[in-house]
């Protein structure tokens, strides 16, 4: 292996060091299953694959934490009452946040909670269909998040994707995104074959 570094050792910092990572997981942290329970004012980086996975997440909160330089997703949650709040989340490979929960056949479940998050710079290394934030479920809410340069979708959800009823988005802001492909949009749902 041999690596010209981008700059002189000494001029390095911590945003911009190379990294490789050396652990056979495949997530920098595994919160799913988790019950009542909040993580808070933490910093998540370096993950072969997903930097933060929190599959089944109920009534769990995740604020002010700072995720980037993931190989594939920065964030994969799913589950019932949880909320991501207040987080930043940047340079991933693949998507920025997947955050899904509850049924929308059955009504039940979901009622989560994506607000006041920053989300930049997804889809580095697969550069289509990876959002900055992917969405989709019953009664969730997205709400005051800043998503920005992807050059795909900004959002992406709803239809085929994942089935959605009784979802908000209010106060979202995207921009910047959308630059590298053609039949997509800032903000896309796609609802063929009966998906709506």
């Amino acid at each position: 292996l041999t690596f010209y570094p981008p700059t002189q050792y000494d001029e390095w910092k911590d945003s911009t060091s190379p990294m490789v990572s050396l652990t056979h997981d495949k997530y920098a942290m595994d919160a799913s299953n988790s019950r009542n329970t909040a993580f808070k004012d933490l910093t998540i980086s370096g993950a072969r694959e997903i930097c933060l996975l929190a599959d089944n997440a109920t009534n769990t909160s995740f604020h002010n934490i700072d995720i980037r330089n993931c190989g594939h997703d920065g964030v994969s949650i799913s589950g019932d009452v949880y909320t991501f709040s207040g987080n930043h989340v940047t340079n991933t490979g693949c998507a920025g946040v997947r955050a899904i929960g509850g049924d929308p056949a059955s009504r039940t479940g979901g009622e989560a909670t994506v607000v006041d998050n920053e989300i930049s710079r997804n889809a580095q290394w697969k550069r289509t269909y990876m959002p900055g934030l992917e969405w989709g479920g019953y009664k969730n809410t997205y709400s005051n998040n800043h998503v920005s340069d992807g050059p795909h979708n900004c959002a992406l959800g709803g239809g085929n994707t994942h089935a959605s009823a009784e979802v908000l988005f209010l106060n979202n802001t995207f921009e910047n995104c959308a630059y590298e492909g053609s039949d997509t949009g800032g903000f896309y749902s796609c609802g063929q074959a009966g998906a709506w």
